[in-house]
């Protein structure tokens, strides 16, 4: 096959968006890869928000600071660590709210969020029947994690270098070509969270709640420029 009908090939497989990346004067395949994997959650992140309003603004504050004490102590007889708990600065505004159009002062309004990593999931029910009795309305986004998050990116990366590795080669076998060297290979993964897990506290039940881990998808893409070898 004439060497410039190859790169007719080429440039008919590359994708417009290629164009604004590097790529070889040669005739060339471009490819994308996908790899993915499932695997359970061994962690859970928890926010939380503790809040008071009062007139009297000491009083607010020392109603959202003995709390939050009650809560870091039902942290760490858990087992969760201080490393696994952030329970950040108070913020104070003023609270206002309209009757007869015109404007009430209610008071000052005292928030704290507090953060939790829990890595024992059996004492999720514990945990959330205890913010209950502590007086904590509602959580915020109940977040599933790993705590090697990094190595199983590696793992999702390597399955697309491979599923691309076989799509290049697909298309070269395709083409009546030989499949020649990696050019380049680019990383499109997109930082993604698992889907948070919504409760409302209030909502439980005295038996205490259930969680159902289920599974985190752990995925990457990539983009692989190979070269293009002598015709078959």
């Amino acid at each position: 096959m004439p060497r410039a009908r190859l790169f007719v090939i080429a440039l008919l497989l590359m994708p417009a968006a290629a164009w604004a990346g590097a790529l070889p004067s040669a005739a060339f395949i471009q490819v994308s890869g996908h790899g993915s994997l499932r695997v359970p959650p061994d962690l859970l992140h928890i926010s939380l928000t503790l809040e008071q309003t009062n007139r009297d603004l000491s009083t607010a504050k020392r109603a959202v600071n003995a709390r939050a004490r009650e809560v870091i102590a039902l942290a760490h007889r858990l087992g969760i660590a201080d490393r696994d708990i952030n329970a950040a600065a108070i913020y104070i505004s003023p609270q206002y709210d309209w009757q007869n159009n015109k404007q009430r002062y209610l008071g000052e309004h005292v928030t704290r969020s507090v953060q939790l990593t829990l890595r024992n999931l059996q004492n999720y029910p514990q945990l959330v029947n205890g913010l209950v009795r502590i007086g904590v309305t509602s959580l915020g986004a109940v977040q599933p994690g790993r705590s090697d998050m990094q190595n199983l990116m590696a793992k999702a990366l390597a399955r697309a270098v491979r599923d691309a590795h076989a799509r290049a080669a697909a298309i070269a076998a395709g083409a009546g070509v030989s499949l020649g060297r990696v050019y380049s290979i680019t990383d499109n993964s997109a930082v993604s969270q698992p889907r948070p897990l919504i409760m409302a506290v209030s909502a439980v039940s005295s038996g205490g709640p259930e969680y159902e881990a289920g599974s985190i998808e752990i995925t990457a893409e990539i983009t692989a420029v190979y070269l293009i070898g002598e015709a078959h």
